[in-house]
C-alpha cells in the first residue's frame, strides 16, 4: 500500500523511502530502474493505477533529452486526480561545460521550454536545482554525473515542496535559466582553481557556523570536496572563544585536549569530541597541516568582554583567541592557521545592540579578530565585511538571518578553499 510514486529516468537510488514518510508522511515506493522512454513511462503508471491504490501525488524525475515535452503534458493531463512533482536533472558542472556550447545551449533552452510547458498546468509543480553551484560544483555531492549521495538526496527530496525556493513558476523560469546559463558560461570560460590539498588536513574549530552541518553540504566538506583535503570537524553550535557560564569550554582549553590527546572532559556525544578524536587517530602524522577557526557570534550574543589587561585571559574574546593559537602555533610549528571573523546577522539590530555593559558591538569582535590576525602573523578571512551577506539579501545565503544555508556554507567554503596553502 503506497500513496505516492517516484519514478525517474535519471538515478535515484540515493534517495529511501522512508526519508518521505519521516519528513512529509508520505508512504512512498520508489522505482530503482531509470525509466528510458515515454513508452515504458506509460506502462509504470498502468502498473500504479492497476494496483487499485489511491495515488494521489507522484514524483516524476524526467529527462528533456530523453522525452517530449507534449508527452509529459499528455500523460499529467491524463491523471488529473494526480498531482506530479516534476523534478529535472540536475547534472554535475562538468557534464555541461564539457559539452560543446552550441550543443550546451540547445539543450538548456530544451529544458527552460519543457519547464514553461510544465509550470502552467494546475496538478503540477516542477523544480530544478541544476543552476545551483553549491549542487553541482561541489563533486563530493555526486556518485557519478547524475546521481547524488545519500544526504543531498535527502536534503533534495525536503526541498521537493512548493514551501522551499527550488519551485519554478511562470514568473521565475526566465531568469532561473537565465542564471544558469550566465554561471555554466562562468565556468566554461575561466573554471574556479582550487589549490590541490589532497596531501593536507585541515582541522575546522568553531562554533555552529562549522558544527551543525557535518556532511558534504557542510563547510569542512565543501572545503574537502573543491581541494581534495582530509578535513576534520570540531565545531559545536553555541559555543564562543571565550570561558563563561555559558561556554564552559574555552578555544585555549579545547586546544589543551588536542594537544593532551585527551577527550574525556569533552562532550562524548558532540561533533566537536567526534571530530578531535578523528583528528588524533588520522593514519598520516606527517601530512601538511591547517587549522581554520571560526568564534564570535556567541561571544557577541554574550556579551564577552573582547580585551582585559591580560592579554591572555581566557574570559575575552582576544584573549582566548589569542592563547589558543598561540598554543597552536608551539605545538604545531608548521601548521597554517586561518582565523575567520564572524559572519553578518541580522540578529540584535543586526550586530548593532550591544549585550552586556563589557560587551561590543559584532563589528568590534570582527576588528579584533583582524588586529589579532595581524599581530599573531597568521591567515585571516574577513568574513563580517567580505561575506557578501547584508541586511537586504541575507534570506539568499542564511537560514534565519544567521545560520548559513546551503548557498552560504558553498561560498564561504569555497572562499577558504581558495586560502588553503599547499607545498
Amino acid at each position: 500500500e503506497y500513496d505516492t510514486i517516484f519514478l525517474s529516468m535519471y538515478a535515484t537510488e540515493y534517495y529511501e523511502e522512508g526519508d518521505w514518510m519521516h519528513f512529509r508522511a508520505m508512504e512512498t515506493v520508489k522505482t530503482d530502474y531509470p525509466i528510458p522512454n515515454n513508452k515504458l513511462l506509460q506502462k509504470y503508471m498502468e502498473v500504479v493505477k492497476s494496483t487499485g491504490n489511491n495515488v494521489s501525488r507522484v514524483y516524476l524525475g524526467v529527462d528533456p533529452d530523453k522525452i517530449a515535452k507534449e508527452e509529459v503534458v499528455l500523460l499529467i493531463q491524463q491523471n488529473p486526480g494526480m498531482h506530479f512533482e516534476v523534478v529535472l536533472p540536475y547534472p554535475q558542472m562538468e557534464y555541461w561545460t564539457k559539452m560543446q556550447e552550441e550543443d550546451c545551449d540547445a539543450l538548456l533552452q530544451k529544458y527552460q521550454t519543457f519547464a514553461e510547458w510544465i509550470v502552467v498546468l494546475e496538478n503540477a509543480s516542477l523544480y530544478f536545482f541544476g543552476g545551483e553551484e553549491w549542487l553541482v560544483c561541489n563533486p563530493k555531492n555526486y556518485e557519478d554525473t547524475f546521481c547524488t549521495n545519500t544526504s543531498v538526496s535527502k536534503f533534495l527530496m525536503c526541498n521537493f515542496d512548493v514551501q522551499h525556493a527550488y519551485l519554478l513558476t511562470k514568473e521565475n523560469v526566465q531568469e532561473c535559466f537565465d542564471y544558469m546559463r550566465a554561471v555554466v558560461k562562468a565556468y566554461r570560460e575561466a573554471p574556479a582553481v582550487y589549490p590541490d590539498a589532497s596531501k593536507a588536513d585541515i582541522v575546522f574549530i568553531g562554533d555552529s557556523i562549522i558544527g551543525n552541518y557535518t556532511d558534504t553540504l557542510s563547510v569542512p566538506e565543501v572545503v574537502s570536496g573543491l581541494t581534495g583535503a582530509q578535513v576534520f570537524n570540531l565545531g559545536y553550535g553555541g559555543k564562543g572563544a571565550a570561558k563563561n557560564e555559558l561556554t564552559p569550554i574555552s578555544f585555549p582549553e579545547l586546544v589543551d585536549a588536542m594537544i593532551a590527546e585527551d577527550t574525556t572532559g569533552l562532550p562524548q556525544e558532540a561533533q566537536l569530541t567526534i571530530g578531535m578524536k578523528a583528528f588524533l587517530e588520522r593514519k598520516q602524522v606527517g601530512k601538511q597541516l591547517t587549522f581554520v577557526i571560526n568564534f564570535g557570534l556567541n561571544d557577541y550574543f554574550n556579551g564577552v568582554q573582547i580585551d582585559s589587561e591580560d592579554a591572555y585571559d581566557i574570559t575575552s574574546y582576544r584573549g582566548a583567541l589569542r592563547a589558543g593559537v598561540r598554543k597552536l602555533q608551539k605545538a604545531y610549528p608548521e601548521a597554517q592557521i586561518l582565523l575567520m571573523t564572524p559572519n553578518f546577522t541580522v540578529y540584535y539590530e543586526c550586530g548593532e545592540q550591544q549585550m552586556s555593559e563589557q560587551g561590543g558591538l559584532l563589528a568590534e569582535y570582527a576588528a579584533a579578530v583582524l588586529g589579532l590576525a595581524e599581530e599573531l602573523q597568521v591567515g585571516v578571512l574577513d568574513n563580517f565585511h567580505e561575506l557578501p551577506i547584508t541586511e537586504e539579501n541575507w534570506r539568499i545565503y542564511q537560514e534565519d538571518g544567521c545560520h548559513l544555508n546551503e548557498r552560504g556554507r558553498f561560498l564561504l567554503g569555497s572562499r577558504i578553499a581558495g586560502r588553503i596553502q599547499t607545498d
